[in-house]
């Protein structure tokens, strides 16, 4: 039972942004790119609303 709870707590779906173009994009990820030592990828999953899903990684 906890580890479905802890399964569907990871999969909720962010919706905190909407992004209308790449400045949305970059900020949103201004903040995550700060202090990183190496070059990272990074996707931004929208859904059709254009608000985003989740930052992958």
């Amino acid at each position: 039972m906890f580890a479905l709870a802890r399964r569907r707590n990871e999969s909720e779906v962010i919706l905190e942004d909407k992004v209308s173009g790449s400045k949305d994009a970059f900020e949103i990820f201004k903040s995550l790119m700060d202090d990183i030592p190496q070059e990272e990828f990074w996707l931004l999953l929208l859904n059709k609303a254009n608000k985003v899903i989740k930052k992958v990684r």
